[in-house]
């Protein structure tokens, strides 16, 4: 389907990250898709000559190429966003409900205990500011997790 359009993958990432995210580091894009900083880049050089991006030195650093989309990029991306739509609409129409469903909730559970983790990891931190259990609680119940301090239930 991205063939169809000229782009193959990761193209179509890259053009929805710098869509969502406005002009950004080519090293966050690098980061972004976790692939070598040697494939990356060419895959931005073809799609610079393709106009579908711009990439200039950071004004603040010289060493830094800032990735933009170009006006092709920009009329591009809702061709994508379509085909996305497409594709996501032929895979839930061979899911059945239920097992979508059970999907949604595990995906729940993966995310509150990243989230968790992520907490745990910023009050380890040497400059982090104190935390205290209230705050933990507080800061829990306002991502969604009613659980107490160190414990998430498993399914």
């Amino acid at each position: 389907m991205l063939r169809a359009i000229g782009l193959v993958p990761p193209q179509d990432e890259i053009l929805l990250y710098v869509e969502e995210h406005g002009p950004c580091p080519q090293a966050e894009i690098v980061r972004w898709l976790g692939r070598e900083r040697a494939t990356v880049t060419r895959t931005l050089q073809a799609m610079e000559q393709a106009l579908l991006i711009d990439r200039r030195p950071s004004p603040n650093d010289r060493r830094v190429m800032l990735v933009e989309l170009a006006e092709v990029g920009r009329a591009t991306v809702p061709l994508v966003r379509e085909i996305w739509s497409e594709i996501e609409g032929h895979m839930l129409q061979v899911v059945d409900r239920q097992v979508l469903d059970r999907v949604l909730q595990v995906l729940r559970r993966v995310k509150e205990r990243l989230d968790w983790a992520l907490w745990e990891e910023m009050t380890r931190q040497p400059d982090a500011p104190g935390r205290t259990e209230a705050e933990a609680l507080e800061w829990l119940a306002s991502i969604g997790l009613d659980q107490s301090p160190g414990h998430v239930d498993g399914d």
